[in-house]
C-alpha cells in the first residue's frame, strides 16, 4: 500500500496576535469595571455622609424648636431668658451655640460639634415679626458653615436631595442666582434672611423651625409664664410648691395642715388675719397689727434684763392669768453675742421658768420668757 503523506498547514504569520488582542481587551473592560466600581462606592459614600448630615443637622433643628416652644413668651416680647440666678441663658440670643443648647439640655452633651461632611451648624434667630398680635411669630434658621458642592465648586443636588430627605421635610438650601432665597419644601426666606446678616453661598444646607402663637398657646409648658387660667380641678400625686400667693375660695386638707411660718406673740404684723405659729407649735393670728393667740389660749411673756455687774447669767419666770394653766412656753436671749438658752421648763402647772448664759464673766445678756397658757 502505497505510504500517504499527510501535509500540516502552515499557519500564517497574523495569528500570533489574536490571543493578545482578547487579553487587552479583557483587562480594558476589568480596568472600567473597577473604575466604575471605585467611583460607584465612593458616590455611595458621600451619599451616606450627605444623609447622616441631613440627620444631624435635624437635631439641631429639633433644639432650635425646644428653645423657641421654652421661651416663646420671653422671645416674642423682645425679652432675654434667663436662668435663676438672673443670667442670661444664651451670649447671643439671635446667634446661641451649641454648647450653650448642650448647657440647657436641648441638645445631649456628647452631640457632635461638626457634621460626618466636615460642616459646623450656625443657629440664627430672627427678630420677632407680628407681636404682640394674633400673628406673632419667631422663627429660627438651622445652616451649615458652607455649601454642598460638587467637583466643579457648583451645588451638588444629588447629595442635597438626599440630604433634605434626611431633614424630615425641614430641610432646603441657598438656590443660585441674584434672586437668591433660603427656600425648602416648608419656607422660604429671602437671602440674607434679615438686614444685616450674612448671604449664604449657593447650595448652603438650610433647616428651618419656627413657633407661632396660635401653636405656643396649646400647651401649658415647662418654665412657662403664662397664667394657664384652668376651668376644671386640678389632681397631683405629690406636692405642690409656690414660691408666691397662692390664693382661693377656700383651703381643704384631708389629713393635716401644717403652718410652717413662726412669730412671736406681741410682735407686729400685717396684714390682719394672717396665721402663724410659735416654735413650740401654738397657733397665733394677727389682730389689730400683733400676733396673738386664740382667745382660749394666752401668751404671757415677760422681758428680764440682765442684772448687770458684769454677771454673764440672766433668769426669769413668767405666770399664767388666774383661770389658766401652762401647756407650753419658752425663751429667747435676746442679747449677748455668745448667749445661749441654758434651761427653759414649767414650774408646777402654771409657770415657765427660762435662763441665759454668755458663759463669759463680763459679758450680760437679756432674756424674755414666755409662758403658753389655756383656760382650765
Amino acid at each position: 500500500m502505497a505510504k500517504r503523506s499527510v501535509r500540516r498547514a502552515a499557519r500564517r504569520p497574523g495569528q500570533h496576535g489574536y490571543a493578545l488582542i482578547e487579553l487587552a481587551i479583557a483587562l480594558m473592560i476589568g480596568t472600567l469595571l473597577l473604575v466604575w466600581g471605585a467611583a460607584a462606592l465612593m458616590r455611595r459614600a458621600d451619599d451616606a455622609a450627605a444623609q447622616a448630615t441631613g440627620t444631624w443637622l435635624l437635631e439641631i433643628r429639633h433644639a432650635a424648636y425646644r428653645m423657641l416652644e421654652r421661651h416663646f413668651d420671653k422671645l416674642a416680647e423682645g425679652g432675654v431668658p434667663v436662668g435663676p440666678d438672673g443670667a442670661p441663658l444664651y451670649a447671643d440670643l439671635h446667634a446661641p451655640t451649641l454648647a450653650e443648647f448642650k448647657a440647657q439640655g436641648l441638645l445631649p452633651p456628647g452631640f457632635p460639634e461638626s457634621s460626618p461632611i466636615g460642616a459646623s451648624a450656625q443657629v440664627r434667630l430672627s427678630p420677632p415679626s407680628g407681636c404682640p398680635g394674633a400673628a406673632c411669630r419667631v422663627d429660627a434658621l438651622v445652616y451649615a458653615s458652607g455649601p454642598l458642592s460638587d467637583a466643579q465648586g457648583l451645588p451638588d443636588m444629588m447629595r442635597m436631595a438626599l440630604l433634605t430627605e434626611a431633614a424630615g421635610g425641614y430641610g432646603g438650601y441657598a438656590t443660585a442666582g441674584t434672586a437668591s432665597r433660603l427656600r425648602g419644601k416648608t419656607f422660604d426666606f429671602p437671602n440674607p434672611y434679615a438686614p444685616g446678616a450674612e448671604i449664604l453661598p449657593a447650595g448652603t444646607p438650610v433647616l428651618w423651625a419656627g413657633m407661632d402663637l396660635a401653636t405656643a398657646a396649646q400647651y401649658v409648658r415647662r418654665f412657662d409664664e403664662r397664667d394657664p387660667q384652668l376651668k376644671g380641678g386640678l389632681t397631683v400625686d405629690g406636692g405642690i410648691g409656690a414660691t408666691g400667693q397662692v390664693a382661693g375660695s377656700r383651703l381643704r386638707a384631708n389629713e393635716y395642715l401644717q403652718i410652717v411660718g413662726q412669730a412671736s406673740p406681741g410682735a407686729g404684723c400685717s396684714p390682719d388675719g394672717l396665721v402663724g405659729r410659735t416654735p413650740s407649735g401654738v397657733l397665733l393670728s394677727c389682730q389689730s397689727g400683733a400676733w396673738s393667740a386664740s382667745p382660749s389660749t394666752q401668751i404671757v411673756a415677760q422681758y428680764i434684763s440682765s442684772p448687770g455687774g458684769g454677771s454673764p447669767w440672766t433668769q426669769g419666770t413668767v405666770t399664767c392669768p388666774g383661770g389658766y394653766k401652762v401647756t407650753g412656753g419658752g425663751g429667747q436671749c435676746v442679747s449677748g453675742s455668745a448667749s445661749r438658752l441654758s434651761y427653759s421648763y414649767p414650774i408646777g402647772d402654771s409657770t415657765w421658768y427660762a435662763s441665759c448664759d454668755t458663759g463669759q464673766v463680763g459679758a450680760e445678756t437679756d432674756v424674755q420668757v414666755y409662758a403658753v397658757c389655756m383656760m382650765r
